[in-house]
């Protein structure tokens, strides 16, 4: 287990970062269609706590320090990746620590960038900030071929009024998804969430999103590998003769039937790890393929309470 992921989370301060990834991370560790994640003990304690703090109504304050996490993703309790997640302190947008900013940018496999549904609907002063960054997240995307999540959440949207849609309240956001929507390799995706003690709404959508990206990559970087091996252990086949033998003997050079050996036993570990993830890969693709995103209100997060929305995989 090599690959990981890195997801890089930003936002000012009192945008909802620490509660969301709390709420997230509260979710998924109890575990949802067949996944949960995990941590070191320290994280995991942490995170647990303001977890219980937010289903009692409790929130955690700002924080104002740059803070990096690492987790592992398993199904049916078999590891199946890794991720690192960056939390940027808040007010990184109006600081200036955009040099690191931008490393990370280039190092990070995703990006959670976190907006209060609130200031973005009234145009507040963090909508400004934003601009400032967008263009360099912009910048640095167009410089990438591969892979990439970005995903704005959209906080405390419980709090925004009826008298505004969700297309309304996305306008501001209508260049940026424009540039990234251009580019193939990105996925870009705006989801509203809501963190309250009468229940979650959309909350395991942003992560589960950018995880699926992970898992669908190494399903297909390994399927891939395993297809270049059986390719060339043919050729090497086709290519054993008693001269092959005979110059390799002199030599001291392996034959191409050797050779060929090593692409079948290189081939049989690829496809191994390329079975391993086809299922959960498949399983998360389709829960997200399956999935209606419901715009949260107050209306909508009591009714949750009562009746909570329920996975066609169902939970743990």
């Amino acid at each position: 287990m090599d690959e990981k992921r890195r997801i890089l989370m930003i936002g000012n301060r009192n945008s909802g970062k620490t509660t969301y990834m709390a709420s997230a991370y509260g979710m998924m560790k109890s575990g949802k269609y067949g996944f949960y994640v995990s941590g070191d003990k320290d994280s995991n304690e942490w995170l647990m706590h303001i977890y219980k703090g937010i289903k009692e109504g409790g929130y955690p304050l700002p924080t104002d320090k740059r803070n990096e996490f690492s987790f592992d993703l398993f199904y049916l309790n078999k590891k199946v990746l890794s991720f690192d997640w960056i939390d940027y302190f808040g007010g990184v947008i109006t600081e200036s620590a955009v040099e690191q900013l931008g490393k990370d940018i280039e190092d990070a496999d995703a990006i959670m960038l976190f907006l209060d549904a609130n200031a973005l609907k009234n145009g507040d002063t963090q909508i400004t900030q934003f601009r400032r960054i967008q263009a360099l997240i912009t910048e640095k995307l167009s410089q990438t071929d591969s892979l990439f999540d970005v995903i704005v959440v959209l906080t405390k949207y419980d709090t925004v009024g009826k008298d505004a849609s969700f297309e309304d309240v996305c306008k501001p956001l209508g260049n940026f998804k424009a540039c990234l929507d251009e580019r193939e390799n990105i996925n870009f995706k705006i989801v509203p969430v809501s963190c309250t003690k009468n229940g979650f709404v959309n909350v395991d959508i942003p992560l589960i999103d950018i995880l699926q990206s992970g898992l669908a990559l190494r399903f297909y970087t390994h399927y891939y590998l395993m297809e270049e091996h059986k390719k060339r252990a043919i050729e090497l086949n086709n290519k054993r003769s008693f001269l092959d033998w005979a110059v390799s003997k002199i030599f001291g050079a392996k034959t191409n039937g050797e050779l060929c050996d090593e692409e079948i036993e290189a081939l049989r570990k690829e496809a191994e790890l390329a079975e391993e993830l086809c299922e959960p890969t498949q399983q998360i693709t389709d829960y997200l393929n399956n999935y209606s995103l419901v715009i949260p209100s107050a209306a909508s997060q009591e009714a949750k309470s009562d009746n909570p929305r329920r996975s066609r995989f169902g939970n743990m």
